[in-house]
Order: structure tokens, then C-alpha cells, then sequence
């Protein structure tokens, strides 16, 4: 167990993994500086986890069948609290698009974000390492536009759950099908 341990900590330590350089898809919050074409495995989250990390983290570039492997790497956690929150202000930043795959994209991509920011918030063992970065981030989203209203991001401020009016661009009010997150988006 050692020996496994010990070289998974060596293939952790260097930067070997093929990563995605370019976005493989349209709106996703991207960092065009990292150019690298590899990365350590500390830094980097599977394809599956796109919608959720890519703001912060480097993409694997393939798959990873082994599970054993995805054990070493991590990648059998949960994104973390962080890394959602940090990729949910960054999808609120993207300027708005009018155009009708930005709304059907994000009515894929924003339930899905927040599921797991609900579901990691909820967790009973918040992460050591975290040291209060994920509640300082947030409590910065407070000030962000980060609820979904179905065509754009809008400040938390500016959204009701419910209201039998829409008095757009003063108040917005929730999709119905985020409804479901209602404890989530009262924060």
C-alpha cells in the first residue's frame, strides 16, 4: 500500500496530464491563459466535471476508466465548494447573449451548478483546506449576478422567488424550474 501511495503522490507531484487548452464548448467561463497542454493532476478535473470547474481548474483531456487512478487523483470527490461557486461567478460574468443556445445551454448548464453547489453546502465535512475561501466567495457572489432568469444572470438583489409581477429590469423572478433551489438561492 505504500508503494501505491508513494507513486501516486510522485504522478501527482509533476505536470503530466493532457489538458484541454481551448473551450470545447460555446459560454463556458474559460482561462485563455493557461496554455500548457499538461498539467499536475492537483489542478486538474475530468471532462465531467466541465460545466462545474472549468473557470478554475485545467480539463483532463481524455478519459479515465481506472478508477483506482481517479482514487489517486481525487476525482471521485465532489468538485469543491470553491471551485463551484468560483464557476457560477463566472458564468454570471459572461455578457448576456440573446441568442437562443446561450438560454438553451445555460437552462443545461445553471441547474446542474446549482445541484452541486446545494448538495455541497449541505455536506457535513466541509473541506480542511478550504480555510473560509468558499464562504468568502459566496458571500462576494452576493453582489454578483449568479441566479438564472431563464435569458441572463441577475443580482440576488434584484430577484424574487415569487411575485405576481415582473417588473424587469427592477425585480426578476425565478423560473419555475429553478424553484427547486429556493433554499439554495436565499442565501
Amino acid at each position: 500500500v505504500a508503494k501505491v501511495s508513494t507513486f501516486g503522490d510522485e504522478l501527482s507531484s509533476i505536470s503530466w496530464l493532457p489538458v484541454l487548452v481551448d473551450p470545447p464548448e460555446s459560454y463556458l467561463p474559460w482561462d485563455a491563459s493557461q496554455t500548457s497542454v499538461v498539467a499536475r493532476s492537483d489542478a486538474v478535473r475530468p471532462l465531467g466535471d466541465l460545466w462545474l470547474a472549468s473557470s478554475s481548474s485545467r480539463i483532463l483531456d481524455g478519459q479515465v476508466q481506472d478508477q483506482s487512478l481517479t482514487r489517486v487523483f481525487g476525482w471521485h470527490k465532489p468538485v469543491n465548494l470553491y471551485a463551484l461557486v468560483t464557476q457560477l461567478g463566472a458564468l454570471g460574468a459572461l455578457d448576456s447573449s440573446s441568442e437562443m443556445s446561450y438560454r438553451q445551454t445555460m437552462a443545461l448548464a445553471v441547474p446542474t451548478l446549482y445541484r452541486s453547489i446545494d448538495t455541497a453546502l449541505a455536506s457535513p465535512a466541509p473541506d480542511a483546506a478550504d480555510d473560509g475561501a468558499s464562504e468568502a466567495a459566496l458571500e462576494a457572489l452576493r453582489e454578483q449576478p449568479c441566479i438564472w432568469v431563464g435569458s441572463g444572470f441577475v443580482r440576488p438583489a434584484v430577484t424574487a422567488l415569487v411575485s405576481p409581477l415582473s417588473l424587469q429590469p427592477h425585480l426578476y423572478v425565478v423560473s419555475a424550474d429553478l424553484q427547486s433551489f429556493g433554499s439554495l438561492l436565499r442565501r
